[in-house]
């Protein structure tokens, strides 16, 4: 059962970062569109900066998505860090993400943090009802063609 649900948020990304790829938790760590030896959530900031966004106490600086599977299906932080990057690069293709699997919890599970700034246009990312609802149906499509169990979510 492919879980994937997500919040956009108001803050800086530095905390979640920083959660999302603690050592503790974090089994596997990688990133999209982002150089890997550089600080991530100071590259969001820079991406925000470039194109004037990211200033506004009310603006929408990142989305932050989690994606599990079914204790059932026996995912192994490995495959679930592979299932994240692929649904990744599915969703947001030209975005700046960080991708993080943790496995400590009884539940493998993977956090996918986006930048809200387009790196290429500059455009604020935006989602619809309809369009994350798309998005949950990629991520069950995806889930099938790796063998795991579809969930229902509407």
């Amino acid at each position: 059962m492919p879980l994937f649900k997500g919040s956009a948020s108001l803050s800086t990304p530095h905390k979640a970062i920083r959660y999302i790829t603690d050592e503790k938790k974090a089994a596997l760590i990688s990133v999209r569109n982002l150089f890997e030896d550089e600080n991530y959530a100071q590259q969001f900031k820079d991406t925000a900066n470039r194109f004037g966004k990211g200033k506004k106490r009310d603006e929408r600086k990142y989305y932050h998505f989690k994606l599990s599977c079914a204790q059932k299906d026996k995912v192994s932080p490995q495959e679930a860090h592979n299932y994240a990057e692929e649904l990744t690069a599915r969703l947001f293709n030209d975005c700046e993400c960080v991708i993080s699997t943790h496995n400590d919890t009884k539940t493998v599970h993977s956090h996918i943090i986006v930048n809200a700034v387009d790196p290429i246009t500059g455009k604020k990312l935006r989602f619809s009802n309809y369009q994350y609802a798309a998005m949950k149906d990629q991520a069950n499509i995806l889930g099938k063609e790796l063998g795991y169990t579809a969930t229902d979510f509407r």
